[in-house]
């Protein structure tokens, strides 16, 4: 059984946990947030852009109390995957992903990031 690392990312008002493993997530994938874990796949090099897209996910997690989060990416990834008929198009386009999208490489955009900026 390999081992997994992981590496605490503290934040200014953010704290979350990286681990590199070979199960999450799944392949086609770099990167999942679940809570205030990023998983991340052993063969994808960290870069900033991808930190700050995967900080902007822990943040979104937060602010729905996490249950909330769920059921939110679900019902809109079925809602884009229904008016796209394409799954990664879907994926592109579910609420939290266009807001992580659009400013993954806006420096200190979670400084200044105003509640629930993704139902913008």
């Amino acid at each position: 059984m390999r081992s997994t690392k992981c590496w605490p990312v503290q934040h200014k008002r953010l704290d979350m946990r990286i681990v590199f493993n070979d199960f999450l997530p799944f392949k086609g994938f770099s990167a999942v947030t679940i809570g205030e874990w990023v998983f991340v796949r052993k063969s994808t090099r960290v870069t900033t852009t991808l930190i700050q897209h995967e900080s902007i996910h822990v943040r979104q997690w937060r602010e729905c109390l996490y249950v909330l989060f769920l059921l939110i990416y679900g019902l809109s990834y079925l809602w884009q995957l229904a008016r796209r008929r394409n799954f990664n198009e879907a994926y592109r386009n579910v609420c939290f992903e266009r807001e992580a999208y659009a400013h993954q490489k806006e420096e200190g955009y979670l400084n200044n990031r105003k509640l629930f900026a993704w139902l913008r």
